[in-house]
């Protein structure tokens, strides 16, 4: 174990509001940042930090630090697991709703309807379903899967122009949806349709149960 001290300047006013997020989220500061530095290790490059600015800029720093999608190894992350009490329901837009609230107040994730696709694990296949727009690719996206037996919602992020649209599966009869069928229990995040992994996009894992 090492530690550093760190200087850098930033805006006041931002940083306050930084502060306010970390505070709801019941995180302090450096568990903030050992999270930040957590994620960069686990997916091998600094994509989602650059990610944004100037397009010339991001290309550089892709050169730099993001290996081929092909040579990243897949492996299994330990998440601090915390629990969370949500009411009763077994409407799905209920339980996307409530877990979308959770980890926006978490890390300052940004989950809108628009951005984030829901998908709860068939009981009788072992499998998450789901038909994301093809366009979702183009925009930062979210993607939470919940595993009813377990009790737990996994969230992914995966940012803009990160997947490819023939690394992935449309569905034959609607050409503008994706036919993502998940793996349930593969540590990896295994889609049998197209054989993609999404495990390493995933950012964050709760546990939950009903309210009495």
């Amino acid at each position: 174990m090492i530690k550093k001290y760190v200087e850098v300047e930033i805006d006041e006013g931002r940083y306050n509001e930084f502060v306010q997020m970390a505070n709801r989220s019941g995180r302090t500061l450096n568990q903030c940042i050992q999270k930040m530095i957590n994620r960069s290790i686990y997916e091998h490059n600094l994509d989602w930090l650059f990610y944004g600015e100037e397009e010339e800029f991001n290309v550089k720093k892709q050169e730099i630090y993001a290996p081929k999608v092909a040579d990243i190894n897949y492996k299994t992350v330990d998440f601090d697991v915390e629990k969370y009490f949500i009411p009763y329901t077994n409407n799905s837009k209920s339980l996307k709703k409530e877990a979308m609230k959770i980890f926006n107040g978490r890390m300052g994730y940004h989950l809108y309807n628009w951005n984030t696709t829901f998908s709860s694990r068939q009981d009788d296949l072992d499998v998450y379903w789901a038909n994301p727009k093809v366009e979702l690719l183009e925009s930062d996206w979210y993607f939470i899967l919940n595993d009813k037996i377990s009790k737990k919602f996994h969230l992914f992020y995966i940012p803009a122009k990160s997947i490819a649209s023939n690394q992935l599966v449309k569905r034959a009869d609607i050409p503008t949806l994706y036919d993502i069928q998940i793996i349930a229990g593969n540590t990896n995040f295994r889609d049998m349709r197209s054989n993609f992994y999404f495990g390493k996009y995933r950012v964050d894992t709760i546990s939950y149960e009903y309210e009495n």
